[in-house]
């Protein structure tokens, strides 16, 4: 429940788990190609903000990592937790293409 309203699934018709799960999944890298970028200050912000320019950080529903792979790139410990696995996969892709020193992606697809 959030603000007296529940955020399930379950609690609006028509939307399964299933749905939840395919619906960007289908066109996971177009997705990716045409969903706007963070602005670079965002994750200074957040550094600032939890007082540890290294910090772990568990994200829930990432995609496909726009914000995942920005914070990897700076040497965050990042845990990402997706429901779709081809989300998940694009997620991943990019974890591959920061190379050594970068920080550490773990993605996990339920």
């Amino acid at each position: 429940m959030v603000g007296g309203f529940s955020t399930s699934p379950a609690s609006v018709p028509g939307v399964s788990r299933e749905l939840l799960r395919t619906t960007f999944g289908e066109v996971a890298e177009l997705y990716d190609r045409v969903r706007p970028t963070y602005p670079p200050e965002m994750y200074d912000d957040l550094a600032r903000l939890l007082g540890n320019p290294r910090p772990r950080v568990l994200e829930i529903g990432p995609g496909t990592g726009q914000a995942t792979a920005p914070m990897v790139a700076r040497g965050w410990s990042v845990t990402a937790v997706e429901l779709s696995p081809d989300l998940a996969r694009v997620a991943q892709a990019k974890r591959a293409v920061l190379g050594r020193g970068a920080g550490l992606l773990s993605a996990v697809h339920r």
